[in-house]
């Protein structure tokens, strides 16, 4: 991952808490350990970006931004599988070759 000391990070703890921006305060070989506003330590795994356990549940982002655009890929992607399901003949103007196309560039 990359990760410094003194970066940003934002975390998206689970269970609906708010989430919120941490720095980075150490980096070992497996974890990165931050710190949030109330200087409350919270370790991080290195590849995964999830706390230990010990620390609760949720999920480090690169930042605020890298969030919201995983986000919204997620959204958008569960909007055209809905719209798909929901299509009960296929598309005039839709081929064989045009869907093999769609499959590939989604790499299906």
């Amino acid at each position: 991952m990359g990760l410094t000391v003194g970066q940003k990070l934002w975390f998206v703890p689970g269970y609906n808490y708010q989430p919120f921006d941490v720095e980075v305060k150490k980096i070992g070989r497996r974890w990165a350990t931050v710190e949030n506003y109330m200087h409350r330590a919270i370790r991080i795994d290195l590849e995964t970006m999830r706390p230990h356990e010990n620390d609760g549940n949720g999920l480090c982002y690169l930042s605020r931004e890298d969030y919201e655009t995983k986000q919204a890929l997620g959204v958008a992607w569960r909007n055209l599988g809905s719209d798909i399901s929901r299509m009960y003949r296929t598309p005039d103007g839709v081929t064989v070759e045009k869907i093999a196309e769609a499959r590939k560039l989604l790499g299906l």
